[in-house]
């Protein structure tokens, strides 16, 4: 649609500025020498992914007979939790559908680049804002409309508790989870010891339907979800000197999930 080829065009616009590249090119292995690849990544302002638009997000978690959210006066939700949300650029799609985003990164140079958008960067263990407003109680109970979760599932440590925390910050009876999960599924933790997770998602299959089935069954019904819509969507990154955009072989599944109280 027009966000994906608008992202695929100024990806093509950066490629193309030769310094630039030239100077990310050595600024990076640099820079990798004291902080990791995405902190490297953030500081440079380089490698913003794009997953979904904000239409698509819309025929997802709000169905395809809600209207024009052009259209719209004010924000269909109140809050939106992004997890581990990078630079911000995936959650900038359908942000203004919410009137307050909440954002988790674990990479310090993210939080920046969180911040500069005008999110508000959460703790990423507990979920809850790193800085409450003076004299404000500690919103322990804090529940949000819906939690974003894009290609984290298979890059955090303890992905199962993740789900269950989820369910415990969702608003009760309408929150939802938007699940995007890269297919085939390799698990790789970046801040964790040999980047292996604790946790190992029991996800296995050589087609693709196979991986979703399993998906589906060993993990998200056994935590107690109930998918609601699914579809496959492009994964998309700004590229370099040598390729526009990368993009991967097999696209991500995003899951429109909601608590299966039964």
């Amino acid at each position: 649609d027009a966000e994906t080829e608008a992202f695929l065009e100024n990806s093509y616009a950066k490629s193309e500025r030769l310094l630039t590249q030239l100077y990310h090119r050595v600024a990076k292995p640099l820079l990798c020498m004291f902080m990791s690849v995405t902190s490297a990544n953030g500081f440079l302002r380089r490698g913003s992914m794009f997953v979904l638009s904000g239409e698509q997000f819309r025929r997802l978690i709000v169905g395809s007979d809600s209207g024009d959210h052009q259209q719209q006066q004010e924000p269909l939700f109140d809050s939106l939790l992004d997890l581990g949300a990078g630079d911000g650029n995936v959650t900038s799609h359908y942000a203004g559908y919410f009137r307050r985003v909440f954002a988790t990164e674990m990479a310090t140079v993210m939080t920046w680049r969180l911040a500069e958008r005008g999110y508000t960067v959460v703790d990423p263990i507990t979920w809850l804002p790193t800085q409450p407003a003076i004299d404000a109680e500690p919103e322990l109970d804090a529940h949000y409309d819906l939690i974003g979760c894009f290609n984290l599932l298979d890059r955090c440590e303890a992905p199962l508790d993740l789900l269950a925390q989820a369910k415990r910050r969702l608003r009760p009876g309408s929150g939802r989870l938007l699940l995007a999960v890269v297919v085939p599924l390799r698990q790789f933790c970046e801040f964790a010891p040999g980047n292996r997770p604790a946790q190992v998602l029991a996800v296995s299959g050589p087609t693709f339907e196979e991986q979703l089935a399993s998906l589906v069954s060993n993990v998200l019904r056994p935590q107690g979800w109930a998918v609601v819509r699914w579809a496959k969507a492009p994964y998309l990154c700004e590229g370099d000197l040598y390729q526009s955009f990368y993009h991967l072989l097999m696209p991500c599944c995003c899951y429109g999930l909601r608590i299966d109280w039964e």
